[in-house]
């Protein structure tokens, strides 16, 4: 009982701390302090937007980016890896997503962070030799790359390989809008793996492509144990959306996970207006 307060108490803590620093209310020495480590060893100047975005993700440990394409979701999150990891409290990335970003991540690594990563694609081929890697300790890598449809195959060996002693996993979901549909197979097995990382972070720019329910899966994966959402609230959202209420369903969403989702807007970038040419 004493164990299930104090994780309810942390994560009230945790809530509380999303909702303050969005709303401009944080200790300003303690951002100075992040700031001046992300300057000093991240190679790559992260921009402004894309610093308020890694000091939220590290503020909360486990959160979501929902920012527009574009805005560095990739930048962040390994910016917030190089803080973690230099504290002790991470040390190997593991990235879940669909084929198209393994060599995005791999190159962003190195620019980013400034060295060539060990790294291993877990995807794919034939299957028992993709599994045995699982298991190789030689020259171990650092950054994991694997997709939705693997993970719902290797998911037993996924969580054996997490719960190795001395291993602190950032686990990653990039493009998070592929494990929306309740009681899919890939939202199952990424849910069933998640329990096991150190850490976590949902990356997409479409996070409710369809309806508020997508944001279900979401707030699971990031918080297994205290679920931003409970039974009440996804019930409520549900009937809302099926009688037509939008208004009321969107409000009561954003009161469950504003505190732990940050978005940067179009409009934060700074671009030029957009030219456009008649045919």
């Amino acid at each position: 009982v004493d164990k299930i307060n104090q994780k309810n108490k942390y994560f009230e803590n945790i809530k509380n701390l999303g909702l303050e620093y969005k709303k401009g209310k944080f200790d300003n020495e303690k951002f100075n302090e992040f700031s001046t480590f992300i300057n000093k060893n991240v190679p790559r100047h992260l921009k402004n937007h894309q610093l308020k975005a890694a000091y939220h993700l590290y503020l909360l440990e486990n959160g979501a980016n929902f920012s527009v394409p574009g805005s560095g979701k990739t930048s962040t999150v390994l910016a917030t890896y190089a803080k973690l990891k230099a504290e002790g409290k991470v040390n190997l990335l593991f990235v879940v997503g669909p084929p198209a970003c393994f060599w995005p991540w791999k190159s962003e690594f190195s620019q980013t962070l400034n060295y060539e990563p060990v790294y291993r694609i877990l995807a794919g081929g034939d299957q028992i030799q993709r599994k045995n890697e699982y298991f190789s300790f030689d020259n171990k890598a650092e950054l994991y790359l694997t997709t939705y449809q693997s993970v719902v195959k290797d998911q037993n060996e996924i969580i054996t390989f997490f719960k190795q002693k001395g291993l602190n996993v950032y686990l990653v979901i990039d493009e998070a809008h592929y494990i929306k549909q309740i009681g899919g197979i890939w939202a199952s097995a990424v849910l069933n793996i998640s329990k096991y990382a150190k850490y976590r972070c949902i990356l997409t720019g479409t996070p409710f492509p369809k309806s508020y329910t997508d944001a279900f899966n979401l707030f699971d994966f990031l918080w297994p144990y205290n679920n931003p959402i409970n039974q009440d609230s996804k019930a409520r959202i549900d009937l809302q959306e099926k009688s037509g209420d939008m208004v009321s369903a969107k409000e009561l969403l954003k009161q469950n996970i504003s505190p732990f989702f940050f978005r940067v807007r179009k409009s934060d970038l700074g671009l030029m207006p957009p030219i456009f040419h008649p045919p």
